[in-house]
């Protein structure tokens, strides 16, 4: 090949180059663009199914909620079934009893606490003003 003929050869070669170029471009881009419509109808359908679906799952979700509560109150009935099986029940009471008037006096030396707060509080307060 001499240099006259790739001269002319050149111009050509670019042109198919490009036209090649673009002839790509153009159909990724339409290849992108029906990927794009192909998501979106899936996505529409998809919100359609849930919407339907929706009501149920939820009447679901409640039974579930239901059955786990049932079963929390039958375990927490077997555990005092079984507890009180094998404890003694004198010795229960009594620490039962010693605990709720432990629990009574902390309670009260709490109600004791927050009334000299609010009484210190109301007479800082009275300073101030």
């Amino acid at each position: 090949m001499t240099l006259p003929f790739l001269q002319i050869l050149t111009p050509y070669i670019t042109l198919l180059l490009t036209v090649g170029i673009w002839v790509v471009g153009w159909l990724m881009k339409k290849l992108i663009a029906d990927n794009d419509r192909h998501f979106l109808d899936v996505k529409t359908e998809l919100k359609a199914k849930i919407d339907e679906c929706g009501g149920e799952l939820e009447k679901r979700i409640d039974k579930l909620e239901r059955d786990l509560e049932l079963l929390e109150r039958s375990r927490l009935a077997d555990h005092k079934y079984l507890y009180e099986q094998f404890v003694h029940k004198d010795g229960f009471h009594r620490t039962v009893g010693r605990t709720e008037s432990a629990i009574g006096r902390i309670f009260k030396q709490l109600n004791e606490l927050n009334r000299v707060v609010n009484r210190n509080i109301g007479a800082a307060e009275s300073h101030h003003d």
